[in-house]
C-alpha cells in the first residue's frame, strides 16, 4: 500500500526502480546477474533471483498472511547462491476468502532500514 514511499526511499539511496515485466527475458537475466542487492515484492519477477550471482543479497517484501510460505524463493536462491531474506508487512484485509493471500499490505520504512542493516546493505 506504500509502494511509492518505499520506492522513493530506495531510489534516494542509489537503488534503481525497475519493473522486470517491462524488460525482455535477456535483459532480466543480465540485470539480475549484475545486481548486488535486490529488493522487491513477492511475485513472478522475484523468480529472476535464479540469475543472481553467488552472495547477491535479496530482500523479498510480502504480506504477513499465516499461510503464505516461500519455499520456491528459497530453492531458487540456493540454485544461484543468493542470500535471501524476507520482510513481512501487515495485511490490509482488503481481500478476503480464497484470494486473501494476495491481499494488500504495507512495509514500514524503519523495517526496511533494519532489514538492510541486517543484510549489510547500509
Amino acid at each position: 500500500m506504500n509502494e511509492a514511499e518505499i520506492e522513493k526511499y530506495l531510489v534516494e539511496r542509489g537503488f534503481l526502480s525497475i519493473d522486470p515485466g517491462e524488460l525482455s527475458i535477456k535483459a532480466q537475466v543480465e540485470l539480475f546477474g549484475q545486481a548486488d542487492i535486490v529488493i522487491g515484492p513477492s511475485g513472478a519477477a522475484i523468480t529472476n533471483i535464479v540469475w543472481c550471482r553467488d552472495q547477491t543479497k535479496v530482500l523479498v517484501l510480502h504480506l504477513d498472511h499465516p499461510f503464505k510460505k516461500y519455499p520456491y524463493w528459497d530453492a531458487l536462491a540456493r540454485v544461484s547462491g543468493a542470500h535471501i531474506s524476507y520482510l513481512p508487512g501487515p495485511r490490509a484485509h482488503n481481500v478476503m476468502g480464497l484470494f486473501e493471500v494476495h491481499d494488500d499490505y504495507s512495509i514500514q520504512i524503519d523495517s526496511i532500514k533494519h532489514a538492510m542493516r541486517e543484510l549489510g546493505c547500509v
